[in-house]
């Protein structure tokens, strides 16, 4: 078999391609495309397969997988990721480099992850479900893992290829980035499709801080009419306020 890094390498043109490298390299590791397109389903979320993803803040997440600090809880995965980058004499965006410290993080430390993954063969949403839960662990309550699995889906349909990547990454359009306040009219929203997921802050509340229960108020899959019907009540109440 060739070169598994060889063949990325050759194929590295652009963002579009970053779904199909991703793909290449976690099959070429032997993990099968049921766990591949899993795990891609849960970095679409976290970062629309973009390496030089950044979330706001100080400890904010970065690369493929979002890796973060938690100074607080003694963890230092973005930091870990920057020190393996920095032996190999590469930039933390490249992505090989971020493919490589995954697979190093699947061997020491996330091994049983992938084996309870595979306990399920045959279903991409319940192991979507499990990477997402032990090995991203986000909120799961903002976690979006319906949109996850979906893209896992897509991922497994189209054996990573010919992914349409639209703007990689934006932080400031992430449910959990950004420094939108809510007196700039609170709603943010990401897009799916033709829908749209919709966020309303609370006042004094910002994109940048930690996603917890208390500071989102309300959070739901929307078409697009109903987002922009959202922003013109809110002008409209704005304005009766001045």
């Amino acid at each position: 078999m060739a070169d598994t890094k060889q063949n990325i390498d050759k194929a590295a043109t652009g963002p579009d391609d970053y779904p199909g490298r991703i793909w290449d390299y976690l099959m070429g590791k032997g993990l099968g495309s049921v766990t591949t397109a899993a795990i891609m389903g849960n970095i679409w979320q976290e970062s629309k397969y973009n390496p030089d993803a950044t979330e706001d803040g100080n400890d904010g997440g970065y690369g493929i997988c979002q890796w973060t600090d938690y100074p607080s809880r003694g963890t230092g995965r973005r930091t870990d990721l920057e020190n393996f980058a920095s032996q190999k004499g590469k930039p933390v965006s490249d992505l090989n480099v971020q493919l490589d410290y995954l697979w190093y993080e699947i061997q020491t430390g996330y091994s049983a992850t992938i084996s309870n993954m595979q306990q399920y063969s045959d279903d991409i949403a319940k192991q979507t479900e499990i990477w997402c839960e032990e090995f991203e662990r986000p909120n799961m309550q903002y976690a979006n893992l319906e949109g996850r699995i979906n893209a896992a889906k897509e991922a497994y349909q189209k054996q990573g290829k010919n992914i349409k990547v639209e703007n990689t990454y934006d932080a400031s359009s992430s449910y959990n980035s950004g420094s939108a306040k809510a007196s700039d009219g609170g709603f943010r929203y990401i897009e799916h499709g033709k829908t749209v997921t919709i966020i309303k802050l609370p006042d004094n509340k910002t994109f940048c801080e930690p996603i917890y229960p208390d500071f989102v108020t309300v959070s739901d899959t929307v078409p697009q009419w109903v987002l922009d019907m959202s922003y013109q009540k809110q002008a409209e109440n704005d304005s009766k306020e001045k």
